[in-house]
């Protein structure tokens, strides 16, 4: 399968995929959730898509978790880490995880990199490559723009994966 086929594959495969997924498909259990929430302000959880960490190798969602604030200025500080247009050729992960983070209401931005509303942020990191981290933002006609980031994304993908 093409890279840019298989990106698509993954992009579509989690916006597709919503709060329920099946028996042992990795959601995070009631009490999982409880202890992120506790952790990362209970009440400041909204009722937003779910924020979905997805294993390549394992070709399915590992982790779903209730949307919060945390996520949201996490997502900023990528946008805001961008160091320019990712330029490979291909596009596809063949390793790692796909992190992604659905902004309702939709994130303004405004910088050197990108211009519009930003509706799903995708964050892909490799622990074999953890210095070429992408980052895929989707506006709201649905077209994605590629860039790399400066930001450490692994230590945050590392602990949503081990909760």
């Amino acid at each position: 399968m093409s890279g840019w086929r298989r990106a698509i594959l993954v992009c579509l495969t989690l916006c597709l995929v919503r709060a329920v997924v099946p028996e042992g498909g990795g959601v995070a259990t009631a009490a999982e959730a409880s202890r992120l929430q506790s952790g990362w302000t209970a009440a400041s959880v909204t009722s937003a898509s779910p924020v979905q960490l997805f294993d390549v190798v394992r070709g399915q969602v590992i982790r779903s978790l209730p949307n919060s604030p945390i996520f949201r200025r996490t997502g900023e500080s990528w946008i805001a880490s961008i160091r320019g247009a990712w330029g490979g050729f291909r596009l596809d992960p063949t390793s790692g995880y796909v992190l992604k983070v659905p902004f309702e209401p939709p994130l303004n931005v405004n910088n050197g990199w990108y211009r519009g509303d930003v509706t799903e942020l995708y964050v892909m990191w490799d622990p074999a490559t953890p210095h070429d981290t992408r980052l895929m933002l989707m506006g709201r006609g649905g077209s994605p723009r590629m860039f790399t980031i400066g930001a450490e994304a692994g230590a945050f993908v590392e602990q949503l994966r081990r909760e």
